[in-house]
């Protein structure tokens, strides 16, 4: 009984904080999809998307 409380309470925990395998998974895989867009970029789109990001800021 002590194992399932314990068990639960952990997965409580790693659903309430998105620590789960599945989320992990798809933030690297959208990670790794952004980083090679961003490779794929001009110098001039990049810089462009910098100058974006700078504006919206402030």
């Amino acid at each position: 009984v002590f194992t399932m409380l314990l068990w639960g309470s952990t997965y409580i925990f790693r659903v309430a904080t998105k620590d789960m395998t599945y989320a992990k998974q798809l933030k690297d895989y959208e990670d790794a999809v952004i980083a090679k867009r961003l490779e794929e970029l001009d110098d001039d789109e990049v810089q462009a998307l910098v100058e974006d990001i700078e504006r919206e800021e402030f």
